[in-house]
């Protein structure tokens, strides 16, 4: 699919209004960019107009998106001792 292509490009100019305004990427297109892309790929999910809360819609991908991304900062688990 050339729009889930295009929204996945590292050039935000070419990703944002695709990623802002299409139709066509699911739930899952997006919380994949948002793991793997800049931080400057974030405005334009947060500024999609899709459902009645919108808002929550973002938050909830981006909490998919950083649950299931690793953290070099944050260790799987630490020890106590």
């Amino acid at each position: 699919m050339w729009c889930a292509v295009l929204a996945g490009d590292n050039d935000v100019i070419i990703a944002g209004p695709i990623l802002e305004q299409s139709e066509v990427l699911t739930d899952e297109d997006l919380i994949e960019i948002a793991r793997s892309m800049s931080q400057d790929h974030l405005h334009p999910i947060a500024g999609r107009h899709t459902s009645a809360n919108p808002c929550r819609r973002f938050w909830s991908i981006a909490a998919k998106a950083a649950y299931c991304s690793p953290s070099p900062e944050i260790p799987a688990h630490s020890s106590r001792g």
